[in-house]
């Protein structure tokens, strides 16, 4: 039963907290001329010659002279890792739940469950993040580049309310290199 009540509320927390930022748009991470990451986050907004995102509860205008190029989704470390954490977790939590083990204390029992866990979620992690489909986009601060980005994000980004810029642009910050 215990199990039962920790996975439902498990479950309802991380329902929650995935619609906190839904009015934002795709996530990306931005690289400058010379293939140093200047940024990442959700795009807000893209003009003709600036690109904003959203990231650590600030937006920042990136300038298309500084930007080199643009990779969709997250890195696979990052996939890797929270297969690994999820598991870790998940693994604990059900050698908790069930009987202790022959020549273990629960808590033995528990830190094995984990440990196991981890190694599941981390070549489950690994599986989808080969799989998964990240892009490629070149822009090196040519603008016929960017224009073509622009239009290619346009068809999965989501219409950004007035409301919610307004109330992000006092934090906005330029990036400078």
């Amino acid at each position: 039963m215990k199990f039962f009540l920790l996975f439902v509320f498990v479950l309802t927390a991380s329902a929650s907290a995935q619609n906190l930022h839904q009015t934002t748009g795709s996530f990306i991470r931005v690289f400058n001329l010379d293939g140093q990451k200047i940024a990442n986050g959700k795009i807000v907004s893209m003009t003709t010659d600036t690109l904003s995102l959203f990231s650590a509860k600030k937006v920042r205008d990136i300038p298309l002279e500084k930007i080199g190029l643009f990779k969709t989704k997250r890195d696979m470390g990052h996939t890797i890792g929270l297969g690994a954490a999820v598991g870790c977790i998940l693994g604990g939590v059900a050698a908790y739940a069930g009987d202790d083990g022959l020549f273990m204390t629960r808590g033995e029992f528990v830190v094995a469950g984990g440990i196991s866990g981890a190694a599941e979620g981390t070549a489950t992690g690994s599986v989808i993040a080969i799989t998964k489909k990240r892009k490629v986009y070149v822009i090196n601060g040519v603008k016929n580049c960017w224009e073509l980005f622009r239009i290619s994000m346009s068809s999965i980004m989501p219409k950004v309310s007035e409301d919610y810029n307004d109330a992000l642009q006092p934090k906005t910050n330029t990036i400078h290199q």
